[in-house]
């Protein structure tokens, strides 16, 4: 038999669909099934079905509305069992969707954000509706808003990965919906600033913030909780920076989900994006050289597109270090807690993220972007990762590839912090560019102000590419 009550509660029994029992059978049922077991006794199941309109003789009308109930039950009739002072439902090989889905979301929360967010859409498929419908403000009230709770909470984990996986139109939609339903909820007012900021829509932002601290003052009297102040005084803050020379908005589309046009194939570039992504399994870094138009960027594209998290930031307007490093920031959702600095921060992210991060066009600012990875790189390293075997010290190393129509031959820089290293043999290390001596690992980028790059650098848990 099973048993459905995330929506209007229905069974199946032998394969054929049955309405959940109307009137007393019902409230009895539902009774014995929140139990989940247990036995119920026989004045509780008489206050359930009758409430304050007791029968005349109670132990007479429970036995013929249990009779009533078995019968609804049909061959599952039974399974509601008496025992010394009550009754008990027997679920042995009894399906109820509500504990799968209390098993499905906690099997999601244990998996890894690749695999995560299919569990959290299987789990919520689940769902048809209000729980328990017309028995969750009577019998099954407290069982319906536990269920609602762990649904809005999947919600609410669901829409927060999707930010953390670089999908932040489809996050944004998703919290407004949630912000709509629960306007008192700090926590998806809180992620859909963060999920606005990231599109670039700090006024919007803003905007939630003030809608949500009117509402909480109206309703309830309070004040916003001291996170969401903090998100509004950073997105306040980010967005003075942004009028400042040299520093780009760190809140528009430079640092963003990967770019790319469904309507455009890359005809004969399979054999160098095959080459490309094996390198970036192999190293930390990857760098693409040669002049412009030769499809440096198109590759890079379909590459990150492959990814499961991937960030694209791209350093066209940018011509500061400070601004590599704002587009950076925004795009990995860096947050600098009270007293601490955006460079820690970052240091931080770059310990506990996971997934590429992609930089377009970073050759008039290779000196900050070089600095950049390498202390990525360096984050990587103190989060106690090692390097996969046979992979020699653990030394990071990087390749350049010179970058032609025909195809690329080349090199790669590749951290790894979630899991583990992913780097080649120390010797690459002792390949990297000897300008900077005081570097002890760096990306190889073009010297030549006619040659375009395309970083692909993932921040520490995953992979690094520069093309």
């Amino acid at each position: 038999m099973d048993v459905f009550v995330l929506g209007d509660p229905h069974l199946r029994v032998d394969g054929q669909q049955l309405p959940f029992p109307a009137g007393r059978p019902g409230r009895l049922l539902a009774s014995l099934l929140v139990a989940r077991g247990k036995v119920v006794t026989d004045d509780r199941l008489v206050d359930d079905v009758w409430g304050e309109e007791l029968p005349v003789d109670a132990r007479a009308a429970l036995h013929t509305t249990v009779g009533r109930a078995r019968r609804a039950l049909g061959p599952e009739g039974s399974r509601i069992a008496r025992t010394a002072v009550g009754y008990r439902l027997d679920l042995a090989g009894v399906v109820v969707d509500a504990d799968q889905f209390a098993a499905a979301l906690t099997q999601a929360r244990a998996l890894e954000d690749g695999r995560r967010l299919a569990a959290y859409d299987e789990a919520l498929a689940l769902w048809r509706g209000t729980a328990w419908a017309g028995l969750a403000a009577d019998i099954a009230q407290g069982e319906a808003l536990r269920l609602e709770e762990g649904r809005l909470a999947a919600r609410e984990e669901r829409a927060e990965l999707l930010l953390k996986l670089g999908r932040a139109r489809e996050a944004a939609d998703e919290l407004r919906q949630l912000v709509a339903e629960q306007p008192l909820r700090d926590r998806h007012s809180l992620l859909l600033m963060r999920a606005l900021h990231r599109l670039g829509g700090s006024a919007e932002a803003l905007s939630v913030y003030t809608d949500h601290r009117v509402a909480l003052a109206e309703e309830l009297g309070l004040d916003p909780s001291p996170e969401l102040v903090e998100a509004q005084r950073r997105i306040l803050e980010r967005a003075s920076e942004a009028s400042r020379p040299d520093v780009p908005d760190p809140t528009g589309d430079v640092a963003s989900d990967v770019p790319g046009d469904p309507s455009v194939t890359l005809i004969g570039r399979d054999e160098d994006i095959d080459q490309v992504r094996t390198l970036t399994t192999r190293h930390r870094c990857v760098t693409l050289v040669g002049p412009g138009g030769v499809g440096k960027t198109s590759v890079a594209r379909a590459v990150s597109g492959a990814e499961q998290v991937a960030w694209w930031c791209d350093l066209t307007s940018v011509s500061s270090q400070a601004g590599v490093r704002a587009v950076v920031a925004t795009a990995l959702e860096v947050e600098v807690f009270p007293g601490g600095t955006a460079e820690a921060a970052l240091r931080r992210r770059s310990q506990t993220a996971s997934g590429l991060l992609v930089l377009d066009n970073c050759e008039h600012v290779l000196a900050a972007a070089s600095d950049l990875v390498t202390e990525i790189v360096a984050a990587g390293r103190a989060s106690g990762s090692s390097p996969p075997a046979g992979s020699g010290s653990g030394s990071p190393s990087s390749r350049s590839i010179p970058w032609r129509h025909s195809g690329c031959q080349g090199q790669v820089l590749r951290t790894q912090t979630y899991r583990r290293w992913r780097c080649s043999s120390s010797e690459h290390a002792r390949q990297l560019p000897t300008s900077r001596p005081r570097r002890k690992s760096s990306t190889t980028l073009p010297s030549s102000s006619a040659d375009s790059t395309v970083s692909l650098w993932p921040s520490s848990s995953r992979r690094a590419e520069s093309a």
